[in-house]
């Protein structure tokens, strides 16, 4: 499959300016060397927190929060055995990155009334009551005779404990669930009428309909604003109500449920899985049905389809392929309909919306192919979300019984992969060969890591999160208490070691927290310069690792979960006496579908820059400054295309030794202008450069110039003609050289414009703050300790 060409912007010493937004910077995330951005820990003994996982904004405050079910948690005093727990846990701009149920409340804890109730086998939100605030769904499918759906509602104050066995929910929805703990998938919420609230979906899986014993049943409540307290019973057929029965005995429908727009005519449509049909006869080959929503103006209507087809019918390939035992909708191709993804038992099926012929409908999968196809998996959750921030929305799936490494057996992993436009389908793509844009490792054996995820902007940024269940994770809690841990979308923070280092590499979310590391180099000093680009060509970007101080002009190409590709000398030692080596990737030539690498000498150096292929191969080079301005040969360089002809230029400022200028330079060395950034305040004449849009103005870009060692850590943005536009101090005293490292990137949406992201120089303490284009900081983290002992972050 022909990936569309997405950049990833990493950080410190590194400049990457992308068209397409920050994606992530690596490639693999080790639960078990990484903790995640926000792990959430079981309370105790096989709660099986994490079965099931959800998010909405449920106090109105512009965050995502998490909802996650634990349904074999034993709430109470006495416990009531299996009555099941739900707990929400709120978004904010620095969400906490631990919390451990045996001893930190939630924001909300909501407790099964009964023993055996298994309240939280699935969970959702939607708001139902249409007064602004997503509200929360949990399905208790051991509760009453045929199971029960509570909703709580959303508010600006919601209470922290809500028990079940005391107080009525605003909404009970009394039977038609079925005996047996529920999927996880088989509640979900959508405009189905298109009256502006939220609707129900249900799925009664063991259901039988007309006497197909196990057909299933899928009904649809309408949202309304209802009194503070009502129950409904599905038993005496509501008004206000869509039933749809199963086509044939023992074809589970509705084992799972979503929703979405997929003719693109403004009415959420309803997405049933039927996972045991057999439409040709085959076991279990699997069934998908898709019924259009509409104003439905005389409810309660019944939707048998075994007497009337669903508006598309999709059936499964082969025997046992259980299609539909997950169900999701998102807008894959960002083409304005929303696309169908279907899970199967080791494939995962998307069929765009667009695309779909006249309906009623089948689409039979043993003949016709999916618009993508992702196989080589066992996948038992699917879900739907932009989690880099490129308007396409992404496809996350998550398989528990995954071994990430021998001896982590059904550790489990959860995989995303990029979406794009997909202009020419049918794609495939197999992940027994081709690696997702992302995965995600269970921390330990058993954990059943990816059994349910999701996907909600928990931290604000704009981008969306990934949350993923482990419901047989055994933290301190105990044995299968649980855990669920959020992933921050976005992209990562690379970062290296400076000077007194020991050549380290670390990723960072945008949160500030650990997802990997690995060690480049063991030079004398330990630097490591750094840059990020798709070096290879497969759509996915990779690190170019360079010698600091010390060194020998080496640069390493590496995966970004530190798998060595290959290396090459930049310089000799005539050339680069002492060994240092600043890098940029872009695109240096006419043809845009693969990048260059440029290298500049370091300290001690001969002022030159010169291009190579990804593959070493030497291109070209040019003197960037003469030996009298910038005495110590240093040349510190970042790329990005200046004049929008679709070639990047190369930006050239002076090194420790210099008198504080930048150069512009076209790739053959044409000198395009140049200015001064700093006077004598920056003492010892070096500038640190980064390149983003940090005006309101999209069309152009401007450069962030930052003090060298011997400066006083402030940082300058400058049109690309040099006019000056603003300043502020990136750090305090804590920085003692008074040197700051910069990068920049989109790493808040909404606005359009870039963050700049500063790391301490020499005598600093390995500080990384975030600021806003106007000098406003956003966020501050240490990226290491005291193995980077001059405390230099590039």
């Amino acid at each position: 499959m022909k990936r569309s060409n997405y950049l990833i912007v990493s950080l410190f010493l590194v400049f990457l300016l992308t068209t397409s937004g920050v994606v992530f910077g690596q490639r693999v995330i080790d639960l078990r060397k990484a903790s995640g951005d926000v792990r959430i820990l079981g309370d105790d003994f096989a709660d099986y927190l994490g079965w099931a996982v959800s998010y909405g904004d449920i106090n109105g405050d512009g965050y995502m929060d998490i909802i996650i079910g634990a349904p074999q948690a034993d709430p109470g005093d006495p416990p009531r055995d299996e009555a099941g727990e739900t707990y929400v846990v709120f978004g904010s701009s620095n969400p906490p990155t631990a919390i451990d149920l045996d001893c930190v409340f939630p924001d909300i804890t909501i407790n099964g009334r009964d023993q055996w109730d298994r309240s939280g086998s699935a969970v959702a939100s939607g708001d139902i009551n249409g007064d602004g605030y997503d509200d929360i769904l949990i399905t208790a499918p051991g509760a009453g005779s045929g199971g029960v759906v509570c909703v709580i509602f959303g508010s600006s104050s919601p209470p922290s404990v809500i028990d079940l066995s005391q107080e009525s929910v605003n909404i009970s929805i009394l039977g038609g669930i079925g005996a047996v703990v529920a999927s996880g998938d088989a509640i979900a919420s959508g405009d189905v009428n298109g009256d502006g609230y939220d609707d129900i979906i249900i799925g009664a899986y063991t259901a039988s309909p007309e006497g197909r014993i196990g057909a299933g049943k899928t009904r649809v409540i309408f949202g309304f604003s209802p009194p503070s307290h009502i129950t409904i019973a599905l038993s005496s057929q509501p008004p206000q109500i869509i039933t749809i029965y199963g086509e044939d005995a023992y074809e589970n429908s509705g084992f799972a449920v979503a929703s979405g727009d997929v003719n693109n005519d403004n009415y959420d449509d309803i997405i049933i899985g039927a996972p045991h049909a057999n439409p040709h006869g085959d076991w279990h080959q699997g069934r998908t049905y898709i019924v259009f929503g509409s104003s439905f103006p005389s409810p309660p209507y019944v939707f048998d389809l075994n007497l009337m087809p669903a508006d598309i019918t999709i059936y499964g390939d082969d025997d046992l392929d259980n299609l539909g035992r997950k169900v999701a909708s998102g807008d894959i191709n960002n083409n304005g309909y929303n696309d169908i993804i279907i899970g199967a038992w080791q494939e995962t099926y998307v069929i765009f919306g667009e695309s779909l012929p006249p309906t009623p409908c089948i689409i039979d999968l043993r003949s016709e192919s999916a618009d993508i196809t992702i196989s080589g998996k066992s996948f038992p959750a699917i879900e739907i979300g932009d989690v880099n921030g490129d308007s396409y929305d992404d496809i996350i799936i998550g398989a528990h019984g995954a071994t990430p490494i021998p001896g982590r057996g059904s550790a489990g992993e959860t995989y995303v992969i990029f979406a794009s436009d997909f202009k020419s389908p049918p794609y495939t793509i197999d992940l027994d060969t081709q690696p997702a844009d992302i995965t995600i490792s269970g921390d330990d054996k058993d954990d059943w890591s990816g059994w349910a995820v999701a996907c909600g902007d928990m931290n604000g940024d704009g981008f969306n999160d990934i949350i993923i269940g482990a419901h047989r994770a055994s933290p301190p809690g105990g044995y299968h208490a649980g855990e669920t841990y959020v992933i921050a979308g976005g992209g990562a923070i690379v970062t290296s070691h400076g000077v007194g280092g020991s050549g380290w590499v670390r990723s960072f979310s945008h949160l500030g927290r650990n997802w990997g590391k690995f060690q480049a180099f063991e030079t004398e000093t330990g630097e490591v310069q750094l840059a990020v680009g798709d070096i290879d060509g497969d759509g996915l970007d990779e690190i170019a690792a360079g010698h600091g101080e010390g060194g020998s002009s080496l640069v390493k190409l590496f995966e970004m979960d530190g798998t060595f590709i290959r290396s090459f000398l930049a310089f000799n030692a005539t050339q680069n006496p002492g060994g240092e080596v600043h890098l940029a990737v872009g695109n240096f030539d006419a043809d845009p579908s693969d990048k260059e690498i440029a290298a500049a000498t370091g300290y001690n150096g001969g002022n030159r820059v010169r291009l190579f292929e990804t593959d070493g191969t030497f291109i070209s080079q040019f003197a960037a400054f003469g030996i009298g301005g910038n005495a110590n040969g240093e040349v510190h360089i970042a790329a990005a295309d200046i004049d929008g002809d679709g070639i990047d230029e190369i930006l050239c400022g002076h090194g420790e030794g210099g008198s504080s200028w930048v150069k512009l330079f076209e790739v053959d060395g044409s000198l395009i202008r140049s200015f001064r950034a700093f006077g004598a305040v920056n003492a010892n004449g070096e500038v640190h450069l980064a390149v983003g849009n940090f005006d309101a103005d999209p069309s152009d870009i401007e450069i962030a110039v930052a003090h060298g060692e011997g400066g006083k850590s402030w940082v300058k943005l400058f049109k690309t003609d040099g006019t000056f536009i603003k300043a502020f101090k990136a750090f305090g005293g804590a920085n003692a050289q008074g040197e700051v490292h910069l990068a920049a990137a989109e790493v808040e949406k909404g606005d359009s414009l870039w963050e700049i992201i500063c790391g301490h120089g020499e005598g600093g303490s390995s500080r990384v703050r975030v600021f806003k284009a106007d000098g406003s900081p956003i966020r501050s983290f240490k990226a290491f300790g005291a193995a980077n002992s001059q405390g230099e972050v590039h």
